[in-house]
């Protein structure tokens, strides 16, 4: 499979490197757990797997369970391993950051001051959700995922995103003070009106 191809290919490689799962699983574990910080195609896992499967980098099986109507479970083959092997190894791209807030903020002279001020206690909001959230990972994930080798890895993924949140917190309580003095300018107030 050309390394061109959607990266999420190597998110699914990565969960069959600890097991053999079904596209639902897989799916779900994506969301779950990686999907705070790899904006992958969630929806294109099926079509994904499909590829995946003619290009001989899983197999798959059909496993019955009781009552429940069958299922289709894959599993990595040793091409698959290679290949996700070869990526790891690989340099991964730039990070690529884009903000709708930030490019509001950019231009906010233009705006009502109030209204950016909304914006940003609305990220603030969010940002505090998140942080809850991670919290309650940091005390889950070690006794959900502990029969995972990578268990350390996911925490350091895990890691990175708090120590993100606090800095997004941070960001938004100071921007909400310098939006509080900049609306009680006089001058700037006149020119957001025009």
């Amino acid at each position: 499979m050309p390394l061109n191809k959607s990266k999420t290919v190597y998110a699914l490689l990565g969960w069959l490197s600890t097991g053999s799962f079904s596209g639902y699983d897989l799916k779900k574990m994506t969301e779950q757990y990686v999907g705070e910080f790899w904006y992958g195609s969630f929806g294109q896992i099926y079509p994904l797997l499909h590829e995946m499967l003619r290009d001989g980098l899983v197999t798959v099986q059909t496993e019955q369970s009781g009552s429940h109507p069958p299922r289709q479970v894959y599993t990595i083959t040793d091409s698959g391993r290679d290949l996700f092997r070869k990526w790891l190894n690989e340099p991964p791209e730039p990070d690529l950051y884009k903000s709708e807030l930030l490019l509001q903020l950019f231009f906010g002279y233009l705006a009502d001051p109030e209204t950016l001020r909304k914006h940003v206690q609305e990220s603030l909001d969010e940002a505090t959700r998140q942080l809850t959230e991670y919290g309650h990972w940091q005390k889950t994930i070690p006794k959900q995922l502990a029969n995972l080798p990578n268990l350390p890895y996911i925490l350091i993924t895990l890691d990175s995103g708090l120590v993100a949140v606090h800095g997004r917190i941070e960001w938004a309580k100071r921007t909400l003070e310098m939006l509080d003095t900049i609306s009680s300018e006089p001058q700037l107030k006149k020119k957001t009106k025009r």
